[in-house]
């Protein structure tokens, strides 16, 4: 049974990496990465896809797929290799994002990390509007949601990546 799902799993893989970006990105066309369940098959998958078109996609768009497979990677409960694979990110970005954004890359990677002293610093500069809990200012909600969970000890991305106004699940 495990030489079938690993054949099905390389099947898979092989033929996404054939997909448009668009296809292999967006959920409305259900053919890509999204249709898998498995956090840690979607991000092999998007790795599979990088290695193969990489050259092919934008420098913003291949920075968009590298922070969902992050995400996969973080989901999946390999924290370390996700804040690895999301640093790679923030640099690309740099200079080229809103503050704002890479600031939250930065408020993730410091939460997947255990560095409360960052995760502090970045909640303190974007303070106000993280307490108004605007449910339009995803971003800021998720920021204060990873710092709650982290002062309770939980770094599961899964239960921080929540961006509900009136809180978390910690």
């Amino acid at each position: 049974m495990k030489l079938i799902m690993e054949t099905w799993r390389r099947y898979l893989s092989e033929d996404m990496s054939s997909l448009s970006f668009k296809d292999f990105d967006q959920p409305e066309s259900g053919k890509g990465w999204r249709t898998i369940q498995d956090p840690a098959e979607q991000a092999e998958v998007m790795q599979n896809y990088i290695n193969t078109n990489g050259k092919n996609i934008s420098a913003g768009n291949l920075s968009l797929l590298m922070w969902h497979m992050g995400q996969a990677l973080a989901y999946s409960g390999n924290n370390q290799k996700a804040a690895d694979t999301m640093k790679n990110v923030i640099k690309r970005q740099q200079g080229q994002s809103h503050e704002e954004i890479v600031d939250y890359g930065r408020a993730t990677v410091a939460f997947l990390e255990g560095d409360m002293k960052t995760l502090n610093i970045i909640y303190d500069k974007y303070k106000d509007r993280i307490e108004k809990q605007d449910q339009e200012d995803m971003n800021m909600n998720i920021i204060g949601c990873m710092k709650r969970c982290a002062e309770n000890n939980n770094f599961n991305y899964a239960k921080a990546y929540q961006a509900a106004p009136k809180g978390c699940d910690c």
